[in-house]
């Protein structure tokens, strides 16, 4: 990609690419124009134009009915903003995008690697879901604990050690407040 090399370079072929190629001009020229501007925001951290840029390659590619490049446009939009590290709802949705287009035109070797990129996605980058049941477990035993622990010591110990196991933590630290120097 032009984008490993020169950001700079890739701007001014993007200047010369616009000025060939006319709003009137071949759909396929204008898509990958609008690609190239999309990377160029994306790698540049300029997610607005990035948002927009490839919201138009992905309508241009739509009305071409041209699958396999919509596919690998919105791949290679999912792999630049993951190397950043931004716009990760974007992510998302690009590689689901590409997941499914990929499926459509049956290039099955593509598909595994959107389904790669959206795995690690996952586990690296998204938040734990809220469980209210798995919440009200942790508060009965932590009750429970209280209940039969009149130690302090031994009741900061397994309170943390559920802490942690619940949370799925390594470890954990707990801060207490002195009430009588207020530290």
């Amino acid at each position: 990609s032009i984008l490993r090399r020169d950001l700079d370079g890739a701007r001014a072929l993007l200047e010369g690419a616009g000025a060939r190629v006319p709003s009137s001009a071949v759909f396929y020229g204008r898509a990958y124009v609008n690609q190239l501007r999309a990377l160029i925001a994306l790698a540049s951290g300029d997610l607005r134009h990035a948002k927009e840029s490839s919201a138009q390659t992905l309508r241009q590619f739509d009305e071409l009915g041209a699958t396999p490049d919509r596919a690998i446009a919105v791949l290679e939009f999912a792999r630049e903003a993951m190397k950043r590290g931004i716009a990760p709802e974007e992510v998302s949705r690009w590689l689901d995008i590409a997941i499914a287009d990929f499926e459509r035109v049956g290039n099955h070797r593509q598909r595994e690697e959107a389904l790669a990129m959206q795995v690690d996605r996952l586990r690296h980058h998204s938040s734990p879901v809220y469980e209210p049941r798995r919440e009200r477990d942790l508060i009965e035993r932590v009750s429970r604990l209280l209940d039969s622990l009149s130690d302090s010591g031994e009741l900061m110990q397994r309170s943390m050690e559920i802490a942690v196991e619940h949370f799925g933590a390594e470890r954990g630290v707990l801060l207490l407040l002195d009430s009588e120097t207020g530290r």
